[in-house]
């Protein structure tokens, strides 16, 4: 689900086909293993040598999607909660999907059936990748927050509350 493979998609006549993706891009920031920080010097295009990576960089590499004659989405997206500017890069990229008016899911992986050390995509537990405990508030937080309070449109008549709507999110990922 790489927005690279859209460009392989045959070409779909139906008026209602919307192309899916997924970001994560860059990898080695978003998947965290060396302290990367955003913005900065990431070897986003995996030659072994990195380059800077900032907004620029992703309207850039997200300008790829452009070429589609279809309604886009990217149906899973997001950074490990504990990465250096994550919430920089969160808000960057929520703003690139809505610039360009793009349906978009965020990745808020934290199922029971899995151990705490898979929580690194839980954006609620913090910023602290030693906390397994939801926080009232982070950085990364409010501005997940402040992106869904563009939304006007929900899914039942029930008022916007991080609970329900990261629920409904999770059902959606099931």
């Amino acid at each position: 689900s790489s927005i690279e493979w859209l460009e392989y998609i045959d070409s779909v006549t139906d008026s209602k086909t919307i192309l899916p993706f997924h970001q994560y891009e860059p990898y080695y920031y978003t998947h965290q293993d060396s302290n990367l920080t955003y913005p900065g010097n990431i070897d986003a295009d995996y030659d072994g040598q990195a380059e800077w990576v900032d907004n620029d960089w992703l309207v850039t590499y997200l300008g790829q999607a452009d070429r589609q004659d279809h309604p886009l989405a990217v149906n899973e997206y997001g950074v490990m909660r504990y990465a250096p500017g994550a919430d920089l890069y969160q808000r960057d990229s929520m703003n690139i999907f809505e610039q360009h008016g793009w349906n978009h899911a965020l990745w808020n992986f934290h199922p029971a059936s899995f151990s705490e050390d898979d929580s690194d995509f839980h954006f609620l537990l913090g910023s602290d990748p030693d906390n397994f405990v939801e926080v009232s508030n982070s950085d990364l937080i409010e501005v997940i927050e402040d992106n869904w309070t563009k939304n006007t449109l929900f899914p039942s008549t029930v008022r916007f509350r991080k609970k329900i709507v990261l629920t409904w999110l999770m059902l959606l990922l099931q």
